[in-house]
């Protein structure tokens, strides 16, 4: 079942912020051109950094509990990130927008709330997206996401997965196919209209979870 998590729209206290607090990012996609971007409120700001699509950034301090992304070279407004009160270590994935910049959703780091083994599904299409996982069902309406615990695993270790979209023609098939089982990472997958196609698409990416220790039991 998708458990629900914080998003971005939700209003949080601002205030300052201690230097751990600690801030990963992954992007769905940007355009080409796009180029190093920075945190920045207020005075405050980042050092530039380019934004991974194929996997999470390297820790950064946020400036504030709440700032915006901008680019380095036009200092152009992307995003506006509110974190939430508690917590001092965040993952933000940023989805493309409908008037241009991302959408900031904002994801509790700790192992706790977000768990080896599992997946960050996120509907970026304007259709439905369901299926299963091995025998955990998913089912998202656009522009939300969840998290999903996979299930009912093959003995050959790995989980049948089928993934459908509803469209006004009947629900169609969108993809078929295995995941392995692996409790060292914990995935994002985003569901998207294929540029090329005009179709809904998937892709997932994976985050390496080293062995805990005290030091980031989280």
């Amino acid at each position: 079942m998708i458990r629900p998590l914080l998003t971005a729209g939700l209003l949080f206290a601002t205030f300052p912020i201690c230097a751990a607090t600690e801030v990963r990012f992954l992007a769905e996609r940007y355009p080409q051109d796009l180029g190093a971007v920075r945190m920045v409120s207020g005075e405050e700001q980042s050092e530039a950094f380019d934004l991974p699509t194929k996997h999470l950034s390297e820790p950064r301090f946020a400036p504030q509990r709440t700032f915006r992304i901008r680019t380095v070279l036009k200092d152009k407004a992307l995003a506006t990130v509110e974190l939430p009160a508690g917590g001092d270590s965040f993952i933000v994935l940023l989805v493309p927008a409908v008037r241009g910049g991302f959408k900031p959703v904002v994801l509790p780091s700790d192992r706790d709330r977000f768990q080896a083994g599992e997946v960050y599904c996120y509907n970026h299409s304007p259709n439905l997206v369901f299926g299963k996982v091995g025998s955990a069902k998913l089912a998202l309406q656009p522009s939300s996401g969840g998290i999903l615990k996979p299930a009912g695993a093959r003995k050959e270790n790995f989980y049948d997965v089928l993934f459908y979209y509803r469209s006004d023609k009947g629900d169609r098939p969108l993809s078929s196919t295995r995941w392995p089982v692996d409790g060292k990472v914990r995935s994002y997958a985003f569901f998207y209209v294929h540029p090329e196609s005009g179709r809904p698409a998937f892709r997932t990416v994976d985050e390496f979870l080293p062995p805990l220790t005290p030091a980031t039991d989280r």
